[in-house]
């Protein structure tokens, strides 16, 4: 067998030194892409679907006939209502004067026909005194309005999926638009029945195992039977 010169050997030597070399400056081109990238074009977005308790308070005032007046029954039904299903919310209602004390059980009653579990009563407690400047920064507050009604509940905060940045439609529609994702997150946030489901899992409901059990047992022990055949022609 003939021996490799040595001119040959440092030929190879030399053509593996330059295939690292290419590829070791190919990694380095790569990362300088991926930083150039970074730095001029927009980035995905990192905000994502969170789920937490919010409570949200609203002053009401009592009409001239007893009731609600139209502009605290409009703001109670979209305070209500962005609070997610009504039946999952923890309502307070606190009277603030005697109008508000009278008409109180009237609206509790209202809420509660409305699938709303019953709502609790509340009431505001100065530690300092009736005569204190905190008692009379609240009562300044509370001026002019009649019932304060509360809601605590599980919220979800889904992500505002609009075009990123609609200066660049027309220019870079695949950078304008921002991350697909999107959307899809919002959307499947908003189906949920509970936003607790979004970050706990839902124990199962007990099961009858006779029943889950009867069909194998069927299987294995009792006959075959025949289907029910049915001449829908005769009368």
């Amino acid at each position: 067998m003939k021996k490799r010169t040595s001119a040959s050997t440092w030929l190879l030597c030399l053509c593996g030194l330059l295939a690292m070399g290419s590829l070791l400056g190919g990694c380095g081109a790569e990362r300088t892409i991926h930083r150039l990238r970074a730095a001029n074009f927009q980035q995905e977005r990192t905000e994502g679907v969170t789920t937490s308790v919010q409570a949200r308070a609203l002053y009401l005032q009592v009409s001239p006939g007893g009731g609600l007046t139209a502009e605290s029954i409009d703001a109670a039904n979209r305070m209500l209502t962005s609070q997610g299903p009504i039946r999952r919310q923890v309502l307070t209602i606190v009277a603030l004067s005697p109008a508000g004390e009278k008409l109180a059980p009237r609206l509790a009653k209202t809420l509660t026909d409305a699938g709303a579990n019953p709502p609790r009563r509340g009431a505001y407690e100065v530690e300092a005194g009736a005569g204190s400047a905190p008692a009379e920064d609240l009562t300044r507050q509370q001026q002019g309005w009649d019932i304060e009604l509360i809601s605590e509940a599980v919220v979800v905060n889904a992500p505002d999926c609009t075009v990123a940045q609609p200066d660049l439609w027309t220019v870079s529609p695949y950078y304008a638009i921002g991350t697909l994702g999107c959307a899809n997150e919002a959307n499947i946030a908003m189906m949920a029945s509970d936003p607790r489901d979004l970050i706990r899992p839902r124990a199962l409901a007990p099961t009858e195992g006779k029943i889950a059990t009867s069909a194998v047992e069927r299987y294995f022990n009792d006959e075959t039977k025949e289907l029910i055949d049915i001449d829908f022609g005769e009368n």
